[in-house]
């Protein structure tokens, strides 16, 4: 969150590698359930190299243009699942990241999430 809030390095994660973090989390899980109908913790080593190809190949799937971007289902809702913790993180804070909230209403803060994104 450092450079979105001008806290530069002092606290808190950065908020752009938050979120794609979060999504490729949220994007393993997606390609678990869809392959196996399990969750990836409970995958063999094998199946998590075969669900870790798929999300590399999807991302690099995506198609920026000056259109927009599109992205496949499964990174849609990733980014859906997402968008609502972050969401909650730019309202009401995060004491653990040095960001009391408060200071971005919902509409703003799904605004900046879809930009970040």
């Amino acid at each position: 969150m450092k450079p979105l809030l001008g806290m530069g390095s002092y606290m808190g994660p950065d908020f752009t590698t938050e979120l794609m973090h979060k999504k490729l989390i949220a994007l393993y899980e997606i390609f678990a359930q869809k392959e196996y109908q399990k969750s990836l913790e409970s995958l063999s080593e094998e199946e998590k190299a075969i669900i870790k190809t798929k999300v590399i190949n999807d991302t690099r799937s995506v198609q920026l243009q000056e259109s927009g971007v599109t992205y496949s289902d499964e990174a849609t809702q990733a980014f859906k699942i997402v968008e609502k913790d972050m969401i909650d993180f730019l309202v009401n804070g995060n004491a653990d990241w040095g960001y009391r909230g408060k200071a971005i209403a919902q509409e703003e803060a799904k605004e900046i999430i879809a930009f970040f994104d």
